[in-house]
């Protein structure tokens, strides 16, 4: 994934990514063995769980470990495309790129925004 998409999807530059996600699994560990990684934390009022959209794959799969082959999914957050070689990295896996969806097949469906 290039600098420009990083910065675009992930709002830090790449270098400063890579280091939230090493501090993540730092602090996941850390918590995994009892430890409560909680040093100069803000504190959270009137907080809730919520959702928000997040860049991830889109697409059929094939040899996933839960989609079914030929079924459609969006598995995890993606962190990393290189299209050149054709892979990617989601939170949770390396997945093989195969053909991309022609966009414009999905202007020319009924029903389709023109």
């Amino acid at each position: 994934m290039g600098e420009e998409l990083v910065q675009r999807w992930f709002n830090v530059p790449r270098r400063d990514l890579i280091q939230k996600l090493r501090n993540l699994a730092d602090d996941l560990e850390a918590a995994a063995s009892g430890q409560c990684p909680l040093v100069e934390a803000p504190t959270v009022i009137d907080g809730f769980i919520g959702q928000r959209a997040v860049p991830c794959l889109l697409g059929r799969f094939e040899n996933h470990q839960t989609v079914a082959n030929g079924k459609t999914g969006c598995p995890s957050e993606l962190y990393w495309v290189d299209e050149t070689h054709g892979i990617a990295r989601t939170s949770s896996r390396r997945y093989q790129l195969g053909k991309r969806l022609d966009m414009r097949l999905l202007r020319q469906a009924p029903g389709s925004a023109q």
